[in-house]
Protein backbone atom coordinates (compact mmCIF):
# COMPACT_ATOMS: atom_id res chain seq x y z
CA UNK A 1 0.00 0.00 0.00
CA UNK A 2 1.40 3.48 -1.01
CA UNK A 3 0.16 6.61 0.60
CA UNK A 4 0.90 10.15 -0.31
CA UNK A 5 1.02 13.71 0.76
CA UNK A 6 -1.25 16.21 -1.55
CA UNK A 7 -0.51 20.17 -0.97
CA UNK A 8 -2.90 22.70 -1.70
CA UNK A 9 -2.37 25.59 0.16
CA UNK A 10 -2.56 25.14 4.01
CA UNK A 11 -4.91 21.92 3.30
CA UNK A 12 -3.85 18.50 1.93
CA UNK A 13 -5.68 15.26 1.56
CA UNK A 14 -3.91 11.52 2.07
CA UNK A 15 -4.73 9.37 -0.82
CA UNK A 16 -3.84 5.78 -1.17
CA UNK A 17 -3.24 4.23 -4.33
CA UNK A 18 -5.12 0.80 -5.29
CA UNK A 19 -4.34 -0.42 -8.67
CA UNK A 20 -4.22 2.50 -10.92
CA UNK A 21 -7.04 4.70 -9.13
CA UNK A 22 -5.94 7.23 -6.35
CA UNK A 23 -8.75 7.45 -3.92
CA UNK A 24 -9.26 10.56 -1.95
CA UNK A 25 -9.36 9.68 1.95
CA UNK A 26 -10.42 12.10 4.48
CA UNK A 27 -7.30 14.24 6.50
CA UNK A 28 -6.89 12.92 9.73
CA UNK A 29 -7.98 9.12 8.86
CA UNK A 30 -5.53 6.79 10.50
CA UNK A 31 -3.82 4.52 7.87
CA UNK A 32 -4.73 1.71 8.98
CA UNK A 33 -8.70 2.88 8.21
CA UNK A 34 -7.65 4.24 4.91
CA UNK A 35 -5.54 0.52 4.53
CA UNK A 36 -9.32 -1.43 5.04
CA UNK A 37 -11.06 1.02 3.13
CA UNK A 38 -8.63 1.02 0.26
CA UNK A 39 -8.54 -3.08 0.03
CA UNK A 40 -11.86 -3.56 0.36
CA UNK A 41 -12.28 -6.79 2.22
CA UNK A 42 -15.29 -7.95 3.14
CA UNK A 43 -13.70 -9.78 6.64
CA UNK A 44 -12.40 -6.44 7.87
CA UNK A 45 -14.29 -3.93 9.80
CA UNK A 46 -13.29 -0.39 9.69
CA UNK A 47 -16.85 0.57 11.67
CA UNK A 48 -17.02 1.37 15.15
CA UNK A 49 -17.76 -1.65 16.91
CA UNK A 50 -20.96 -0.08 18.63
CA UNK A 51 -24.05 0.55 15.94
CA UNK A 52 -26.04 1.78 18.99
CA UNK A 53 -25.06 4.55 21.43
CA UNK A 54 -25.34 2.39 24.78
CA UNK A 55 -27.48 4.14 27.51
CA UNK A 56 -25.76 2.74 30.47
CA UNK A 57 -22.50 1.57 31.27
CA UNK A 58 -24.13 -1.93 31.78
CA UNK A 59 -25.42 -2.00 27.85
CA UNK A 60 -22.27 -1.20 26.75
CA UNK A 61 -19.98 -3.89 28.52
CA UNK A 62 -22.57 -6.64 27.35
CA UNK A 63 -22.47 -5.36 23.92
CA UNK A 64 -18.47 -5.52 24.08
CA UNK A 65 -18.25 -9.08 25.92
CA UNK A 66 -20.88 -10.25 22.37
CA UNK A 67 -18.20 -8.39 20.81
CA UNK A 68 -14.95 -9.79 22.05
CA UNK A 69 -16.97 -13.06 22.27
CA UNK A 70 -18.14 -13.46 18.41
CA UNK A 71 -14.46 -12.07 17.04
CA UNK A 72 -12.60 -14.97 19.53
CA UNK A 73 -15.01 -18.05 18.44
CA UNK A 74 -14.52 -16.82 14.70
CA UNK A 75 -11.13 -16.80 15.25
CA UNK A 76 -10.81 -20.61 16.41
CA UNK A 77 -13.27 -21.79 13.38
Amino acid sequence: MQFRKIKSGPNYKLQSLKGENWQDVKPGTSRFKAFLRATGGAEFDAQDPKPFAPKSYRDFMLYERHYIQAATNYAKA
